[in-house]
């Protein structure tokens, strides 16, 4: 009697994991579940970060190689040159640029890759998994309070590197001056900098808001899209939004002409509120709208 109950609950439990798998999706369990975890926290957030940058940037390396062939007639050229910051700046040197390109494209395959697949194995077990987590309405409700909080973690790392960054001057002759190579923004020289700064100025704010709250793995994911497409927009030398207080080009326009303030990244609030250090850009732009 005591055996058949055994094998009555043993035949339950093997059918039950039968169904629950079978209303996993093919793809979420081939891709995600049955993936290694090295792929999945490692592989996926480079391919994500990889993509994300290079189709963001595909308008303004449009527009780069259309411009320095004079290319005035051409419609979706003369639309973009409406929200151009600084007219005369904006085109750039042709084998400038293409050292850029290059340049990024060895961080992102010979840093950032193996970083992110180290990542994987000190992150093990850092991420859910679960399907049963995915997409449900607690999982929908979070995803705008994770993103938020990892806006405020990189806001506040983002900028106190940064601003150690141009106040020591060891780190920024040695270091940080790379960067600051690009006299203006530069779409595709978002991500080109040294490689120690690439790693504890640009990955390590990224990264840590995740680390400690442990999201779903797939809203790791959505951060890193998020915030390339962050850096991305406030190095492209074009303002197309102007809120006036989050994510503004001309901010970090003017921190490269002028080398100085404008430190932080989303909202800029220690620049604003604590160390003033955006006073120089307002007078700027105050002037700016008196002209």
């Amino acid at each position: 009697m005591e055996d058949n109950l055994a094998l009555n609950i043993t035949k339950n439990v093997v059918n039950n994991n039968v169904l629950d798998n079978n209303n996993i999706p093919f793809v979420y369990q081939t891709f995600i579940l049955n993936a290694s975890p090295l792929v999945v926290r490692g592989l996926y957030p480079f391919i994500v970060l990889f993509v994300t940058y290079w189709i963001a940037n595909i308008p303004f390396i449009y527009y780069q190689f259309k411009k320095q062939q004079s290319g005035k007639n051409n419609k979706i050229i003369q639309w973009l040159d409406k929200f151009t910051i600084r007219p005369d700046k904006q085109v750039i040197d042709h084998d400038y640029y293409l050292h850029i390109i290059k340049s990024v494209f060895l961080t992102q395959t010979c840093v950032f890759l193996p970083l992110s697949l180290l990542e994987s194995v000190i992150f093990e077990n850092r991420f859910s998994l679960d399907y049963d987590e995915f997409f449900t309405m607690n999982y929908i409700l979070s995803v705008p309070i994770y993103l938020l909080l990892f806006i405020i973690s990189d806001e506040i790392l983002f900028y106190t590197s940064h601003y150690y960054m141009h106040k020591i001057k060891f780190l920024y002759n040695n270091i940080h001056y790379k960067h600051h190579e690009m006299k203006h923004s530069v779409s595709v020289g978002c991500i080109y900098t040294h490689p120690i700064e690439f790693i504890f100025a640009n990955i390590l704010p990224v990264l840590a808001g995740p680390f400690f709250l442990r999201p779903h793995i797939t809203i790791y994911w959505l951060w890193i899209c998020l915030k390339m497409l962050e850096t991305i927009y406030v190095h492209s030398g074009f303002e197309f939004f102007n809120f006036n207080f989050f994510v503004e080009s001309s901010r970090h326009d003017y921190h490269h002409s002028h080398y100085r303030d404008n430190y932080g990244s989303w909202l800029h609030s220690f620049d604003r509120f604590l160390t003033k250090t955006n006073s120089n850009f307002e007078a700027f732009k105050n002037e700016k709208k008196m002209k």
